[in-house]
C-alpha cells in the first residue's frame, strides 16, 4: 500500500530469540557501552563544528592575534571591525572576475572536471562529486577555470558554496570563478573570508529583490575585504587548516565508532 503498516494481528505471532537473561545482561550492557561511544563522538563533532563558525568571525576581526591572547587595537572599517594596522580594499581592485563561457560540448572541454553548485558542499567548500562534462552530459555554456581560481556560487549566497579546486574544469554558469591578485592577497585566505559571516552579512544586505537571492558582479566588486599583511594571511590560513583537519578526523572516529555499533547490534541480533 502507499503508507505500509503492521498490525497487532501480525506482530503478536513474530517470533524473537531470547537468550538467558544474564547473557541479555551482557549484551545490554555492550550495546549502552557502543552508544555512549557513539553518542560521545558526535557531540564532540558538534562542538567542534559550532566553534568553527566563531573562530572565523574572531580571526576575521582581530586576526591571529584572537587565539594567542593578545590584545590589539582595532578600528571600525568598511568590513566592521578589524587590526588598525590592516588594510581593506574593494574586490574588483583585488579579483577579477572570468567573463566569457566556452562550449562544453568541444573535444578540449568535455573532458573537463565540471562543477555545478549542487556539488558544492555548504559552508565547506568541499566537492562533493568530479565528473567530466561528458559524463555529466553538459551542453549549456561554463565558464573555464584553472588552479589559481576560487569557485563562487552566485545563486542563494546564505549556502555559502565556496570551492578551492586545485585543478583546471569547468563549472556551471551560476558560479563565478574567481582569480585573486597573489601580490596583495593569498587564494587560500580569500577563500575561507568568502566562507565567513562576516562576508555573506554584507552580501545578503543586497539581496532586496525578490525570487531567488542572488549576486551579480556589480554588487560582488562593490564588497570590501580586510587585507593583513601576507605573512599574517598565511597563519590565519594555518589556523582554518588546522581547524578543518582537526574535524575531518573527528567526523572519522565517529563514523568508525557509529559502524561498529551497527556492527554490534547485527552479530547479537
Amino acid at each position: 500500500s502507499l503508507s505500509p503498516t503492521i498490525n497487532w494481528g501480525t506482530l503478536k505471532k513474530q517470533e524473537f530469540r531470547l537468550p538467558p537473561l544474564a547473557e541479555q545482561a551482557r549484551m545490554a550492557e555492550l550495546l549502552w557501552a557502543a552508544d555512549a561511544v557513539v553518542e560521545k563522538d558526535h557531540q564532540l563533532f558538534e562542538t567542534a563544528n559550532n566553534l568553527r563558525p566563531i573562530t572565523r568571525e574572531k580571526l576575521f576581526a582581530f586576526g591571529i592575534c584572537a587565539i594567542q591572547n593578545k590584545r590589539r587595537e582595532t578600528k571600525i572599517g568598511h568590513t566592521g571591525t578589524i587590526p588598525c594596522e590592516w588594510n581593506e580594499k574593494r574586490f574588483e581592485k583585488i579579483v577579477d572576475i572570468t567573463s566569457g563561457q566556452v562550449d562544453p560540448t568541444k573535444a578540449k572541454y568535455s573532458n573537463l572536471i565540471q562543477i555545478g553548485s549542487e556539488r558544492i558542499e555548504a559552508n565547506t567548500g568541499q566537492i562533493l562529486e568530479k565528473k567530466t562534462a561528458k559524463e555529466l552530459n553538459i551542453t549549456s555554456g561554463n565558464y573555464l577555470f584553472t588552479e589559481d581560481d576560487i569557485l563562487y556560487s552566485k545563486i542563494r549566497p546564505y549556502f555559502k558554496k565556496v570551492a578551492n579546486p586545485e585543478f583546471t574544469g569547468l563549472c556551471s554558469a551560476d558560479i563565478y570563478p574567481l582569480k585573486p591578485n597573489k601580490n596583495i592577497i593569498i587564494k587560500k585566505y580569500l577563500f575561507y573570508y568568502l566562507l565567513s559571516e562576516k562576508f555573506t552579512r554584507r552580501i545578503l544586505a543586497f539581496q532586496n529583490r525578490t525570487g531567488m537571492p542572488k549576486v551579480n558582479r556589480k554588487e560582488l566588486n562593490s564588497i570590501y575585504i580586510p587585507i593583513p599583511s601576507i605573512e599574517e594571511q598565511k597563519k590565519i590560513v594555518n589556523r582554518f587548516e588546522f581547524i578543518d583537519d582537526t574535524l575531518r578526523k573527528i567526523d572519522l572516529t565517529y563514523q568508525a565508532s557509529n559502524m561498529l555499533q551497527k556492527s554490534l547490534i547485527s552479530q547479537i541480533f
